[in-house]
């Protein structure tokens, strides 16, 4: 059970007084890892330049009517009881499960991933099972969060990525030191919410955007566009020399 702390006015001991509802989610975070119980929707990445899906963006979530529905939520308590890498495995093989089921008209598979899982024998070992369908140059590692005190990729890490897979970074991970996060980690792609990229278009100011889209190119990145649904959101990443494209009607807007 989680606790939270508080003192005691009437005495000088300190009781630990239960987190409202901890129990219940700790127990559903349980069933959910026992059972398998995760869903995984995959949407489109397209390329802007040749107009086809070049690969797929796995989204997973906690089971429908779950309290922890949500992968926020999901994440929380996996986090809350100190099996976030658990969790973490059980989305990367579900996403490869479901992937291997799905029509592949591009070759990019997208798996979120934590930075605190790329060293995980068990991640490779995932990903050697699928090999003999995907291959390594296929996958994109994305790591959705890069802590404060990252010193860089480890062994196993580099190991992948000598093998041919690929990593990704969130736009919003890179704040306060994205030149030398992007310089130290050197990702392959970056995905950047489209409203973020579309703001600066409409104002008129994308001087900032263009300077930091030119640091990308210059460590041989590529930008990938998250969250697309209309297609002026298009036109606007094909002015700034965007490569990539995702959102679930991107197959639809006639690239």
């Amino acid at each position: 059970m989680n606790f939270l702390w508080d003192g005691c006015e009437r005495d000088s001991r300190i009781r630990a007084v239960p987190i409202p509802g901890s129990t219940e989610h700790i127990k559903e975070l349980e069933r959910i890892l026992l059972n398998k119980d995760v869903q995984v929707r995959l949407f489109p990445v397209a390329s802007l330049g040749s107009g086809v899906v070049a690969g797929w963006d796995a989204f997973v979530k906690g089971p429908e009517r779950s309290s922890l529905q949500s992968r926020d939520e999901l994440f929380k308590w996996a986090n809350e009881s100190k099996r976030a890498v658990e969790a973490d495995l059980l989305c990367v093989e579900t996403t490869l499960c479901e992937a291997e089921c799905q029509p592949r008209q591009g070759g990019l598979l997208f798996l979120d991933v934590m930075v605190g899982t790329l060293e995980n024998d068990q991640l490779a070992a995932l990903l050697k099972k699928s090999l003999d369908w995907l291959k390594p140059w296929n996958i994109v590692l994305s790591l959705r969060s890069i802590p404060s005190d990252f010193l860089g990729l480890g062994p196993n890490s580099r190991t992948l990525i000598q093998s041919g897979v690929r990593i990704c970074v969130e736009y919003s991970s890179l704040a306060g030191g994205a030149e030398s996060s992007l310089t130290g980690i050197r990702p392959h792609f970056i995905k950047m919410p489209v409203a973020i990229i579309c703001r600066p278009q409409q104002s008129g100011a994308n001087t900032v955007m263009e300077a930091f889209l030119a640091m990308v190119s210059s460590i041989g990145g590529a930008i990938v566009a998250t969250g697309i649904e209309e297609k002026r959101q298009v036109e606007a990443c094909r002015a700034l020399g965007i490569q990539f494209i995702e959102g679930p009607m991107v197959a639809d807007l006639g690239l």
